[in-house]
């Protein structure tokens, strides 16, 4: 098989296309087989082959080897029927699981000596294989039915750390093959969706961003590949994460999903008491709510299909900042008591605990347009949206958040992340040819600021060695001026006045491939 690929290392064609090459992946699969007689043992040609899908059928007359193929099958289960010239004998392989990205074998026999007898249909009852015969990557695939049957998290993100030797790192990302959450590449219909800024995915950090995550009832398959793939994903240090969204079939079909999470159902977090601080806070859940709809079917049937999918997720949470005083060590006069363990005893004042209330609203959309104008040509289009708008408690990098005025320590988070793609494939002169064409935006909006508008005029100040007494009055925490004794200490700092930087941008990043295949020939040319 000649494969060329025509990328950024082409200049003229990267001008063509108007963009440079970034990573996409296959969103379809493969059928392909040998039919044999089954009394001799030999290649059957001229035998006619469909396949019937959620799309419509196809079908292709095997060669003079009794070879046969299929390319470029939505994601979906299959019948193979296989019909011989001079027999009144069909053969048919039912349940053919098609992943993307992957090759499915399916073999028939057929006996030539059954020409005059009745038709008969031989249904085959063995599962036909679902090991990919064409590729050495190593890969886990997780299909509607187990997102369905196993219990995971709500977005497809959550999934992924199911793989086989996944598992979340100090980043808050899915750790792949032994390198850090930070080196995956993320694909959505074969956009590149990762994070532009970090290399995450987004996953309702506060203060940061990421690559478009939506909820699990939007996919299709999700293919974690962990090692072997191919060249064009060097940028991979990780893994490679191929996920297909739903698309539309000849049956009209959808689903209505929610999830209720009140508080009365979490358990009390547990506070740590702060050692050398007066101030540490505990985040409690009043609500995760979300509700969602996906519908997807015929708008003509054979040649044009539609699905969409639409889920809002609501969630309320508070903060309790919490204050705690130092006792006086009665007999060392200005050093804290200690207990057994060296630690300051420490006496909270439930009096001076401070309420901050946190919104989360998450609306998750998705997509997608097939449209087959002719049996040998398909354009895909696919849109995916997760605007997000959040009033949280701000997170920094080595700083005790609460360790803050009420209002400082709050930030108004709005994130959008947009991504659209569409995917053309041609097959010529009898489809010894194949073209594949795609192209995507990403784009991420980010804008971090307080929600309190006098605050966006300030400068943050940071006090380094204040205490409550001196920031906020505190009852019970007063000094001991004699003994120069601090009862409710605040450290490294204490942050008042301004917000702080506020932060906004929209990054975008454009893909386009371009990839010609050609088929009866053995030798191989990249470019």
């Amino acid at each position: 098989m000649t494969r060329i690929r025509i990328g950024a290392a082409a200049p003229g064609m990267a001008l063509l296309l108007g963009a440079g090459l970034a990573q996409a992946q296959e969103t379809t699969g493969r059928v392909t087989g040998r039919v044999t007689d089954q009394d001799t043992g030999l290649p059957l040609g001229g035998v006619t082959v469909i396949v019937a899908g959620p799309q419509g059928e196809d079908a292709v007359i095997t060669s003079d080897k009794g070879e046969y193929s299929f390319t470029t099958l939505p994601v979906g289960t299959y019948v193979i029927r296989f019909y011989a010239a001079n027999t009144s004998t069909q053969v048919e392989q039912p349940g053919v699981i098609v992943a993307a990205e992957k090759t499915v074998r399916v073999n028939a026999k057929i006996s030539s000596a059954a020409a005059t007898a009745a038709q008969q249909t031989y249904v085959i009852a063995a599962k036909a294989p679902t090991i990919d015969i064409g590729s050495a990557r190593i890969e886990s695939n997780f299909d509607e039915r187990f997102v369905n049957n196993i219990p995971v998290g709500r977005t497809y993100g959550d999934v992924i750390e199911r793989a086989p030797g996944a598992f979340i790192d100090g980043s808050g990302n899915v750790s792949i093959a032994g390198a850090t959450g930070l080196e995956n590449i993320y694909l959505v219909n074969g956009l590149n969706v990762t994070g532009l800024r970090y290399g995450n995915l987004e996953s309702g950090a506060s203060s940061t961003g990421g690559g478009t995550n939506f909820p699990v009832e939007f996919v299709s398959q999700i293919g974690v590949n962990s090692g072997g793939y191919q060249a064009e994903y060097g940028g991979a240090m990780g893994g490679v994460i191929n996920t297909v969204l739903k698309s539309g079939t000849n049956e009209l079909h959808g689903s209505a999903f929610g999830y209720w999470s009140p508080y009365w159902l979490s358990a009390d977090p547990k506070v740590v008491l702060p050692v050398g601080s007066a101030l540490t806070g505990v985040r409690k859940l009043d609500f995760d709510d979300s509700i969602g709809v996906e519908v997807g079917g015929p708008i003509i049937k054979d040649k044009l299909f539609f699905w969409v999918g639409f889920a809002p997720r609501i969630t309320d949470t508070h903060i309790n900042r919490l204050t705690y005083a130092q006792q006086e060590d009665p007999n060392n006069p200005g050093q804290p008591l200690l207990n057994a363990n060296g630690v300051p005893v420490v006496t909270q004042l439930s009096n001076w605990t401070a309420r901050v209330p946190e919104t989360h609203r998450t609306y998750y959309y998705a997509g997608t347009l097939d449209w087959l104008p002719l049996p040998d040509n398909k354009l895909t289009l696919s849109i995916v949206g997760a605007p997000s708008f959040n009033n949280e408690v701000k997170s920094q990098y080595g700083i005790n958040s609460y360790a803050s005025d009420p209002q400082t320590m709050v930030e108004s988070l709005t994130k959008a992340n947009t991504d659209v793609s569409a995917r053309w494939v041609s097959k010529l002169l009898d489809r010894r040819w194949q073209i594949d064409a795609m192209a995507g935006m990403h784009n991420e909006y980010f804008y971090d600021r307080s929600p309190y508008d006098e605050l966006n005029n300030l400068n943050e100040l940071q006090y380094g060695g204040a205490d409550l007494s001196m920031m906020e009055h505190t009852p019970g925490c007063e000094n001991n001026a004699a003994t120069g004794f601090i009862a409710c200490p605040v450290n490294p700092y204490y942050q008042t006045d301004g917000f702080g930087l506020i932060s906004k941008s929209s990054a975008y990043r454009w893909s386009s491939t371009l990839i010609a295949t050609a088929r009866p020939s053995v030798v191989s040319v990249a470019r």
